[in-house]
């Protein structure tokens, strides 16, 4: 029907709201919350709830949701972990149908924060609830007066803008089609099929949008060509290393892949052990570590090979450089020509493939004086 509304209207324009964890205690997210809403000047309902407090910053504090003798459109949580199941529950029976969880200790937290998450859920799945969260910011909508953040401050009203970061909007067909070893070369795969299923909305959806459109790396363009690039930044002094490069008698070469399909560590990994088993290398290939034994890795690298067969170059191989690695990987022409005329730089990225990475390694192990040149 014409004047039904979106089902996401009451998160996004809710006439209703309740702040759960609602408090006066300095440096809280209950008090920043609350501070946060009565500085926007919201002119809906909001309601606060604190069964310690009888009123907070002198409006009423209700002892639970299910006290509050209005409908809310969305309940905004900060109490601890363990009793957000059953406001959750608590929420769903006053008839409330949004919920934010600003509060974390869930499944970031190991196996009992992972259970309490799957207990929030499963109660706002029963209610028929969407929530955000958990352990989030919140959301913030300077246009409606809404500040349901933690956050110190209040954005402007502005426009919209959508990014691309990689596979959401990369096109397999379009990738096989130009990439000899690229992984997405059996159109068949669960896989490919379902990325390329969600990379046709996507583009769809980013081809009529008239905010701006950006993607995080240069090859994306050719999916949203009308889009702007918006490269990935990362902190250089976190991952700077005072390790030599390159100054070892046997190197270290490191490959990390978040996804080895997507990486081409099938072809990495028998030339790195080749060259490994001939003494040449000592070849780190570590899986399932956190971002501190990341950084670390690289660190104590001497070269890092990232990918074979994308086309590109990533966070991964940002991060590497900025520990003064040397980076190898697949980048092909079109993103480094693309990079020369947006900076007037080269990507000091040395170019492999499948059919080059060993050759490529042992000119660089042989040339160290070369290496260097790429950092």
């Amino acid at each position: 029907m014409e004047n039904e509304q979106h089902y996401l209207h009451k998160l996004f324009e809710p006439e209703s709201i309740a702040i759960v964890g609602a408090s006066e205690k300095p440096n809280s997210i209950g008090v920043t919350l609350v501070r946060n809403m009565l500085d926007t000047g919201y002119k809906g309902s909001l309601f606060f709830v604190n069964p310690k407090h009888e009123t907070v910053f002198g409006g009423k504090s209700y002892p639970s949701v299910d006290a509050i003798p209005h409908r809310l459109d969305i309940a905004v949580i900060c109490t601890r972990a363990n009793s957000v199941p059953d406001i959750i529950d608590a929420c769903g029976r006053a008839g409330c149908r949004n919920a934010i969880i600003i509060s974390g200790g869930f499944a970031e937290a190991g196996p009992r924060g992972s259970a309490l998450q799957r207990a929030a859920l499963e109660n706002a799945r029963r209610h028929g609830m969407r929530v955000i969260g958990p352990n989030c910011l919140g959301i913030m909508r300077p246009g409606s007066q809404i500040n349901l953040t933690f956050a110190h401050g209040f954005a402007h009203p502005g426009t919209v803008g959508l990014i691309s970061h990689g596979s959401d909007l990369r096109n397999p067909a379009r990738h096989a089609a130009a990439f000899r070893y690229s992984p997405f070369a059996d159109p068949a795969d669960r896989t490919t099929t379902i990325l390329q299923a969600r990379a046709e909305a996507n583009a769809k959806i980013l081809s009529t949008f008239e905010g701006p459109v950006f993607v995080s790396t240069p090859d994306l363009l050719d999916d949203a060509p009308h889009a702007q690039w918006c490269p990935g930044v990362v902190d250089p002094d976190w991952w700077a290393s005072d390790w030599p490069v390159m100054a070892r008698e046997v190197p270290v070469v490191v490959h990390i892949p978040s996804n080895g399909r997507l990486k081409g560590s099938e072809h990495i990994d028998p030339v790195m052990r080749e060259l490994e088993a001939a003494g040449r290398i000592r070849y780190h290939r570590p899986e399932g570590i956190d971002r501190e034994g990341l950084r670390r890795a690289y660190q104590e690298a001497d070269i890092v090979v990232d990918q074979l067969v994308m086309g590109l170059y990533g966070v991964a191989a940002v991060e590497a450089m900025a520990a003064g690695r040397v980076v190898v990987a697949f980048v092909g022409n079109t993103v480094r020509d693309r990079i020369r005329t947006a900076t007037g730089l080269e990507v000091p990225i040395v170019e492999a493939d499948p059919d080059t990475l060993k050759a490529v390694i042992e000119r660089l192990l042989d040339d160290r004086d070369l290496s260097l040149i790429h950092i």
